[in-house]
């Protein structure tokens, strides 16, 4: 009993650790970088400048940015970040580096990838929401 008490403490301890308070800018942030990321996804077959997806990512690694000066505190959502911009990932980071490098896409491909990122961001806002106020 002793143990599974020893236990308890670190696995909450640490938990405390990985997951900071609640931040209405990382939610308004998340929720405007998601809104903007599908607007643009959704003009992946047409023609779109550069800079606009550029730009895109810019804002998304200044999010990943204002999370990490959150650290220690606020790992997992720095991970959740982490993962969903990753230029080489299989989101929305790499993604956008496809759409760059000029990788063609078909629309079921995107409709596939539209509902990943959906998701993706729909974590960060979970986790994000859950977070004690």
């Amino acid at each position: 009993m002793k143990r599974l008490t020893l236990a308890l403490t670190v696995l909450l301890a640490t938990g405390c650790a990985l997951v900071g308070k609640f931040d209405q800018n990382s939610y308004n942030a998340a929720q405007s970088l998601q809104g903007a990321s599908l607007a643009l996804m959704g003009q992946r077959l047409t023609s779109v400048p550069t800079n606009d997806i550029v730009t895109l990512q810019a804002r998304l690694q200044a999010a990943v940015a204002y999370e990490q000066g959150k650290l220690p505190a606020n790992k997992l959502s720095v991970l959740q970040w982490q993962i969903l911009t990753d230029p080489k990932g299989n989101l929305l980071g790499g993604f956008l580096t496809d759409w760059l490098n000029a990788k063609p896409c078909s629309p079921a491909y995107l409709t596939e990838k539209e509902a990943q990122i959906n998701e993706g961001f729909n974590s960060v806002l979970t986790l994000e929401g859950a977070k004690l106020r």
